[in-house]
């Protein structure tokens, strides 16, 4: 017997460095969200809006996006709905375009994006380090592969997924 495992695709529009409204969105979105709800996912660069440009390049920018992800994750505590909160990320001193799992005042998981897009309007290659390939996540008995746009794009990123 298949167990259900009900995801929301959260359709939101964040607002380019308006992180306080980008929060509150987040916040609203989770509350408004069916009660049934196992996990929520939330476009790309949700916390800042994308494309972030070199916003990501300020200090006080970066420290701002860290302040609102930690905010959602003390909100997560003791709530059954997790989130996928896309986000540029620094970790060791490296930026990232950037992925976490969050539910019940944690942070589950973090993943990468890997295939950073250099072309048109975009110059990820140049704001952000390219990551590993991302392992599969297990959430609630369910294993998750998560992908950050690009990286759907590409069939080493899932040919390793499926292959984990």
């Amino acid at each position: 017997m298949t167990q259900a495992f009900n995801i929301v695709l959260a359709q939101i529009n964040p607002t380019v460095g308006d992180l306080p409204h980008n929060l509150n969105n987040i916040l609203n979105t989770w509350k408004d969200a069916p009660a049934d709800a196992d996990l929520i996912v939330f476009p790309e660069m949700i916390t800042c809006g994308y494309p972030p440009e070199d916003l990501v390049l300020k200090p006080f920018f970066m420290d701002s996006v860290h302040r609102a992800v930690h905010t959602i994750v003390k909100e997560s505590k003791g709530k059954n709905t997790a989130l996928i909160i896309p986000t540029p990320w620094q970790i060791e001193g490296e930026r990232f375009n950037a992925l976490h799992l969050i539910h019940d005042g944690k942070i589950l998981a973090t993943r990468t994006k890997r295939h950073l897009p250099n072309y048109g309007v975009f110059d990820e290659q140049r704001r952000f380090k390219p990551g590993p390939l991302p392992e599969p996540v297990t959430f609630k008995d369910i294993t998750l592969g998560l992908m950050i746009c690009e990286d759907m794009w590409y069939p080493d990123v899932t040919a390793h997924l499926k292959g984990q």
